[in-house]
């Protein structure tokens, strides 16, 4: 059938009158009834959800981000036995997730991230910035403090919960900007989606073969380094730069820079992770290599 200008134009208004109206907020008006539904919440000893999970259909939240991606180096070739794909090679794949997902969720509750979903072998997770003035500097820190927490704490439990089994190899893509929160779930599974150009460019800096912190030239004007374009896949920060520029919460709520000692840390990870298993608590494969 050809194409009428009439037709066309009755098929698009059509679809815009069915389209919903939509509340949409800026975060600052969401987060203060989220503060006060949350301290209701507690009072009234009923679980609570993470900020901007369980948005109501017709609901929208602006909100300024830090978007974060942790991919698997060689995921694929995780998968492969002898470059085919076995059940034994799938099973081995399955486990290694499961390693990397149990860490990612228990690094990540340490922290004021949101993990919003893992997809095969990459991870996505978002800082929410909180105060005004676009995404500072020591929100940035506390995403490159997470990956390196992640990173440190799935290679121990890769030595202590699975014999060295599988590979630590990481590559990580950040990038800042404005998205657009909305409930992306279906049921008891109300995570939200964050539409805009930030979630979608950290994605593709995750996106590659070589292990490394992949920052996109808005992350390096905050950080005050250099904008590269288009070598922004192909430039990793080096250990000095994620060094000075991680940054961790204290326990007086004061934000540190240049912490590099975390050793602590992921030894009290990991030992919790073991001691779980050892109690049946966590559904774990993986049992600790001392009891196997």
């Amino acid at each position: 059938m050809p194409w009428k200008h009439s037709v066309a134009r009755d098929r698009i208004q059509k679809l815009l009158d069915e389209v919903p109206e939509m509340d949409v907020q800026r975060f600052d008006q969401y987060w203060s009834r989220y503060q006060i539904d949350k301290a209701l919440q507690t009072a009234m000893k009923q679980p609570t959800k993470p900020p901007l999970f369980s948005l109501p259909r017709d609901k929208a939240v602006v909100v300024d981000t830090v978007q974060i991606y942790i991919s698997i180096v060689g995921y694929d070739e995780m998968r492969l036995d002898d470059g085919r794909e076995t059940e034994a090679s799938h099973a081995r794949a399955l486990k290694g997730l499961h390693l990397y997902y149990g860490a990612a969720d228990r690094v990540i509750e340490e922290t004021n991230a949101q993990r919003v979903d893992f997809h095969s072998g990459r991870m996505h997770a978002v800082f929410l910035e909180t105060g005004g003035g676009g995404v500072s500097r020591e929100t940035i820190g506390q995403a490159i403090a997470l990956a390196e927490d992640f990173k440190r704490v799935v290679k121990l439990a890769n030595d202590r919960l699975a014999n060295g089994e599988f590979g630590t190899e990481f590559r990580v893509g950040i990038d800042v900007g404005t998205c657009v929160a909305i409930n992306n779930g279906t049921g008891s599974e109300q995570e939200p989606m964050f539409l805009g150009s930030a979630a979608n460019h950290a994605a593709k800096l995750a996106e590659g073969d070589t292990p490394g912190v992949y920052v996109s030239d808005r992350v390096r004007a905050v950080l005050g380094y250099q904008e590269v374009g288009l070598l922004e896949k192909y430039l990793e920060l080096n250990s000095s730069q994620i060094s000075a520029n991680s940054a961790y919460t204290s326990d007086d709520g004061s934000v540190l820079f240049g912490v590099t000692n975390r050793q602590a840390f992921s030894d009290r990870i990991v030992d919790t992770w073991s001691a779980d298993v050892r109690k049946g608590v966590v559904n774990d494969r993986m049992p600790p290599v001392e009891a196997v």
